[in-house]
């Protein structure tokens, strides 16, 4: 049984039971787990995908930390971008080792404040870059786009958050419950949080009335 954090599981409000990485420990989507924005996504399309847990999730929490309940002596910027340069020379630039290492690192840096968050989005934009080369990484690079999506609604850049978190949202879509790592009531919750920033985006879009 895979371990889950606390904070992973403080994070989401969810049963420890919902976190558990093994796909037998999750019920299938027939069974009353698939969410309803997914429900029209065709089975033979479903099929297609292959249920991979990765390396890239191993002990990873699926959201970045609230800085608010960030533990005061958790890892620091530095000795994580240590082990994200041991990881890029030991299993090479282009691995899911190294993107996850930088995900990490741009974990921390979030939790520094606004003044970090360009160092965050650096590290999870190259995360980004590293998961879509990489063939049936559709869980990978929705929980990246998630994780771009937050730090640049942290940032002030609505409009860019709201786009990546619409392709988080459509990636967790074509995915099976059981492979998209992150629970249906996190995803039910980013997709209000989805609409509250469109509407956002549409309302700073109204021009105002010629004179």
């Amino acid at each position: 049984m895979e371990r889950i954090s606390p904070k992973a599981i403080a994070l989401h409000g969810a049963h420890p039971s919902r976190m558990h990485l093994n796909c037998s420990n999750r019920a299938h989507p027939s069974e009353g787990n698939r969410t309803p924005w997914s429900a029209s996504v065709p089975d033979a399309l479903r099929r297609q995908i292959e249920v991979n847990v990765s390396s890239f999730f191993q002990e990873e929490d699926p959201t970045p930390p609230n800085p608010r309940s960030y533990e005061a002596f958790g890892p620091k910027p530095e000795s994580l971008a240590e082990i994200a340069e041991k990881a890029k020379l030991d299993h090479g630039e282009n691995s899911f080792e190294y993107a996850s290492a930088l995900v990490k690192l741009g974990d921390a840096h979030m939790v520094q404040g606004r003044l970090a968050n360009p160092r965050a989005q650096e590290c999870y934009e190259t995360a980004l870059q590293i998961v879509q080369k990489t063939d049936n990484s559709l869980a990978e690079t929705a929980f990246v786009l998630d994780k771009l999506a937050t730090v640049k609604h942290s940032s002030g850049d609505t409009a860019g958050a709201a786009t990546d978190l619409k392709s988080a949202m459509e990636l967790w879509q074509l995915l099976e419950a059981e492979a998209r790592f992150v629970t249906d009531t996190y995803i039910s919750r980013r997709a209000e949080d989805l609409e509250r920033m469109e509407k956002v985006v549409a309302f700073e879009n109204i021009r105002p009335p010629e004179l």
